[in-house]
């Protein structure tokens, strides 16, 4: 993996900026670097299990279901993998997070020519918290209204649970 950071003062990192004159200032900058260390790490890790979940989805609709939407046998598979995967892997890989992780590689085929998805890329915000509530929406065009809305405003789950559904105000 390779780490495309850009670090002041580092050889190919950016440019060094003058050095805070007060405490206060020096308290404020190393703050700031810091608040965008940790908000860089969690874009970073969330954009990494995404793409995990989506391709747990893929290889789970891949091994099971041959690329159909649905297996008759499929539940089996998924609580297997929820029993072994508990002593494996730990949390959140329960048998309803498999069943999210392959609806979320479905509705990604379903919305691919909405271009949320570009080139199988999954989109690093929402996040796995906010996936979890546009997928319960059946409809992939629900879904897409959603994703776009999501990134685009940035309010996540309590903006699905509060706006009014893109075909109108019925089944709400």
């Amino acid at each position: 993996m390779t780490c495309s950071v850009q670090i002041p003062g580092f050889p190919g990192g950016a440019a060094k900026t003058a050095p805070p004159e007060t405490y206060a200032s020096l308290v404020s900058a190393i703050e700031g670097l810091v608040a965008d260390a940790r908000s860089g790490l969690a874009a970073a890790m969330n954009a990494i299990m995404l793409r995990t979940y989506w391709r747990t989805g893929e290889y789970i609709v891949e091994y099971e279901q041959h690329g159909t939407d649905r297996a008759a046998y499929g539940e089996g598979l998924m609580r297997r993998l929820a029993r072994d995967w508990a002593f494996r892997l730990g949390r959140g890989f329960a048998h309803s997070n498999l069943h999210y992780m392959r609806k979320f590689y479905l509705m990604s085929k379903k919305v691919q020519t909405s271009g949320l998805f570009v080139d199988g890329q999954v989109p690093g915000f929402p996040t796995w918290s906010h996936w979890l509530e546009i997928l319960r929406a059946d409809d992939p065009l629900e879904i897409a209204f959603y994703c776009r809305e999501c990134t685009a405003s940035r309010t996540g789950k309590k903006h699905r649970r509060n706006s009014g559904s893109p075909k109108g105000d019925e089944d709400r």
